[in-house]
């Protein structure tokens, strides 16, 4: 601040001189140039978000006092003080220009800026059931690997992490993640899973279910013996026969299929006609699955037997 007097001279031949009222100059500062962190957001839609600028109100402020803010797509319209944007504010990835003005001075700076940097969030497909097998005895808990999802409900995005959790609560707040393997608390239980995004942490979630079936009863086997006439080793076997026998005489809800081999059963595929013909002379051993959505695999042994010859009679008298 500076005072300075006003001194007036005559022209005339009197040379009068007069001095005036004392004249105060003051200089005020502009509002201070701050630094304000850029905007980041997550959005589903690829560029385009909505912002409330006035959450960077206190940045652009920090701590002044009698300073207002307004925010401009461009630094001329911030120095004209035209265009304003108003909050909120959907738009595209781009630069924002401040305003600071001092309402008591009207001083104003308009050096400040920041970025809108809007990440796409990451997909999470919903994947398919996820159904388990309990043995005997059933009580329809399980340790879960659950991680055996991951790859159905990232995709072919990479650079992402999956996590699980109980509650989509949790999920969201990305608190009390489930230990991996997880023994489910109930049967069926929904599962919530969080698909994030490693370097922008921007995540989205799916749900999928877990339901812990019996593994059903599959009983031992006797063996089914055929009486061969022709004596070749070879005979038809009613292999169906045996149905009962495995299941108990539990048939609802169980599909029994005969298999040749130990691995076809167990793949469920190459399915063996009700009446099967041996393979292998004599003694050969099928396969055959209980299923219930779960299943078990047992031997089933086939026997041939030769049928006794008789003999020829002299029919001489």
């Amino acid at each position: 601040m500076q005072t300075i007097v006003v001194r007036v001279d005559s022209d005339d031949i009197n040379a009068c001189l007069g001095f005036g009222e004392h004249i105060t100059l003051t200089v005020n500062p502009v509002p201070d140039q701050n630094t304000i962190a850029d905007y980041v957001v997550c959005s589903d839609i690829a560029n385009q978000s909505t912002f409330d600028l006035t959450t960077k109100n206190t940045e652009a402020i920090n701590g002044q006092a009698n300073v207002i803010i307004t925010y401009h797509e461009s630094q001329a319209e911030a120095i004209a003080n035209t265009g304003a944007i108003l909050s909120p504010y959907t738009t595209f990835s781009r630069t924002i220009f401040v305003r600071a003005e001092n309402t008591v001075t009207g001083c104003v700076s308009t050096d400040m800026d920041f970025e809108l940097i809007i990440n796409e969030n990451p997909i999470a497909i919903m994947p398919t059931l996820l159904q388990l097998c309990d043995d005997t005895p059933f009580d329809g808990f399980y340790p879960i690997d659950l991680s055996i999802k991951n790859n159905e409900i990232v995709g072919t995005q990479t650079g992402m992490s999956v996590k699980y959790y109980a509650s989509p609560v949790d999920a969201n707040n990305d608190i009390n993640e489930l230990v991996i393997p997880y023994t489910n608390t109930s049967n069926p239980q929904i599962i919530y899973a969080r698909v994030e995004n490693n370097i922008t942490g921007c995540f989205a979630t799916t749900n999928f279910t877990v339901t812990i079936n019996e593994t059903p009863n599959a009983n031992s086997l006797t063996a089914l013996e055929y009486c061969d006439s022709d004596n070749d080793g070879f005979g038809i076997f009613d292999i169906r026969s045996t149905e009962n026998q495995v299941t108990g005489g539990v048939v609802s809800g169980v599909n029994v299929t005969y298999h040749e081999t130990f691995e076809n059963a167990t793949n469920g595929v190459n399915l063996l006609p009700d009446n099967y013909t041996n393979i292998n002379a004599y003694t050969q051993t099928i396969y055959v699955r209980v299923e219930n959505g779960c299943f078990n695999v047992v031997p089933l042994d086939l026997i041939v037997h030769d049928s006794p010859e008789i003999a020829a009679m002299d029919a001489t008298i």
